[in-house]
């Protein structure tokens, strides 16, 4: 009964103060805030009571309250033109009760509850046009149970607990995109979701090309070089490349682009060939195989050897060839001979088995990311 009559006296003061602050441009902010008695320093040079300060235009812009030299009451912050900023209350030095700030008009963005400098209760935030954009329930600074974000057209952006749990993000028209999986504050688990509207959901099929010899690839072996795709020849770019993800699942292996704006590329590699997609493969972190982040290539060591049953890889570091790109030589070393890979960027290698001969394959992406020209070769 006594914290309702505190909430209810605190709401009190706060609407008070709003109708004493009330934004008007044409009166000054020091001739609407009433002007209280003002505290004084004790024989101990304590502040005792409500203090306030003001800018060089000689307007308010904070009220403190304080006990004994420490905040204890109601602290507000206006703006040069009278705005409230924010209003908050103190008990013994810590954010204690309510909590709100505003954008600029005195239009309500955030509002919560604290005790003893934590968060106990409901925090919300707004958009300026008033709907909401946050919720979510706090003891002792935890978050209990989901948290939910909202579009301005009020449909869920996200819900869930970073914590532990699941965490889903929706695009604008309620369409789910990713499922996130925490332990821990740790994200065990990523699933990403293209919606049917943003799918290319027809393969393309890229027909492959065997390379023998060309300035640029040297085959002395009688291993096999396939250049299953290749942008450098066309006028096609696929904008700054962040990472690529390389997943496989039931006996498929796909390659995921990420660039930065848009929904990323996807190339399957099936026995035939490659095949283009956008959003055809669900990405799922459970079926990562390998992963690069950006700036890939090789750096540091001269040289980095990558190890094959049937071979050796070499690769080689000659220097950068521009701001964010490498310049990174290939050798593949057989018994019956070398294939040198001349002019390669940011290179990323892996080998796997995707056509069940029970033999590696390797492979080589060649990439310049801030330009989105990249290649894929296979050597079999």
């Amino acid at each position: 009964m006594k914290l309702l009559i505190i909430n209810v006296t605190l709401l009190l003061v706060i609407q008070h103060l709003h109708a004493q602050v009330k934004s008007i441009e044409s009166n000054p902010v020091y001739k609407i805030i009433p002007k209280l008695k003002e505290g004084k320093k004790d024989s101990l040079g304590k502040k005792q009571g409500v203090f306030y300060s003001y800018n060089k235009n000689g307007k308010v812009n904070f009220i403190r309250t304080y006990i004994n030299d420490t905040l204890n009451g109601f602290l507000g912050c206006y703006s040069p033109k009278g705005y409230v900023n924010s209003e908050q209350f103190y008990k013994n030095g810590e954010r204690d009760s309510l909590f709100y700030e505003y954008y600029k008009g005195n239009v309500l963005e955030k509002k919560g509850y604290y005790k003893k400098g934590l968060k106990h209760g409901i925090f919300m935030e707004f958009y300026e046009n008033g709907n909401l954009k946050y919720e979510g329930f706090y003891q002792n600074d935890t978050l209990i149970g989901n948290e939910v974000y909202y579009y301005k057209n009020r449909k869920i952006r996200a819900i869930g607990n970073k914590k532990n749990g699941l965490y889903k993000e929706y695009n604008l028209v309620g369409d789910i995109e990713s499922i996130l999986t925490y332990q821990n504050g740790d994200i065990s688990r990523y699933q990403k979701f293209y919606p049917y509207k943003l799918k290319k959901l027809k393969r393309e099929k890229i027909p492959l090309k065997i390379i023998n010899n060309d300035s640029l690839i040297i085959n002395n072996t009688n291993l096999k070089v396939e250049e299953l795709y290749s942008n450098y020849q066309s006028k096609q770019r696929i904008g700054f490349i962040h990472s690529f993800t390389v997943l496989h699942k039931d006996n498929e292996i796909s390659i995921h682009i990420s660039k930065e704006g848009k929904v990323g590329l996807t190339y399957v590699i099936t026995k035939g060939g490659i095949e283009e997609c956008y959003g055809c493969v669900n990405f799922d972190s459970d079926h990562i195989y390998k992963s690069y982040d950006y700036g890939a290539y090789v750096e540091g060591d001269s040289v980095q050897n990558i190890q094959h049953t049937e071979y050796q890889i070499i690769v080689k570091q000659k220097g950068m060839n521009c701001l964010d790109t490498g310049n990174n030589p290939v050798t593949i070393k057989s018994i019956k001979g070398d294939i040198d890979f001349k002019e390669l960027r940011n290179v990323i290698i892996f080998n796997y088995d995707s056509d069940d001969d029970n033999f590696n394959e390797t492979y080589i992406i060649s990439y310049e990311s801030c330009d989105g020209k990249f290649r894929i070769l296979r050597v079999k």
